[in-house]
């Protein structure tokens, strides 16, 4: 050692040097790059410095979209719900229709080759069921 003290300065916890000639700068410069480079930990934290911008960028834009999606859902999401509801409802009625049309016509569909008309019998029943019982629940429940 040569007993030279050198100022420094506490960034973040860590004790960094401050007014340093250009030999010394070079040497601390280089210090830092062997650390980054040489281990596993070094290198997560240089590629977070690199990425900075990105990862700046993509929190910034993850905090608008959720604002803008509370905003969306404020102004929208009753009409939105009746949407869902009633897609639900038209994809169960199709189910029931197609399905009761593959037991009665599956030649007029093309269906006759993808299943026996035994499965179409399982599912109009079924898909028939589970419309009764939405349109029921729909019908009784809103006031």
């Amino acid at each position: 050692m040569s007993g030279k003290t050198v100022k420094t300065m506490s960034v973040a916890n860590y004790c960094l040097p401050r007014n340093l000639d250009k030999t010394q700068k070079e040497n601390f410069k280089q210090a830092m790059i062997a650390m980054s480079q040489a281990s596993f930990t070094g290198r997560q934290f240089l590629n977070l410095y690199n990425c900075s911008t990105a990862i700046i960028i993509t929190s910034v834009s993850g905090i608008l979209l959720c604002l803008a999606y509370i905003f969306t859902m404020s102004k929208c999401a009753e009409k939105m719900a009746w949407a869902v509801i009633f897609m639900i409802g038209a994809g169960l009625l199709a189910a029931t229709v197609l399905s009761i049309m593959g037991v009665v016509k599956p030649d007029s569909l093309g269906l006759a080759s993808y299943a026996p008309t035994s499965t179409f019998v399982v599912v109009a029943i079924v898909s028939s069921l589970c419309s009764l019982i939405f349109f029921l629940m729909l019908c009784l429940g809103y006031r």
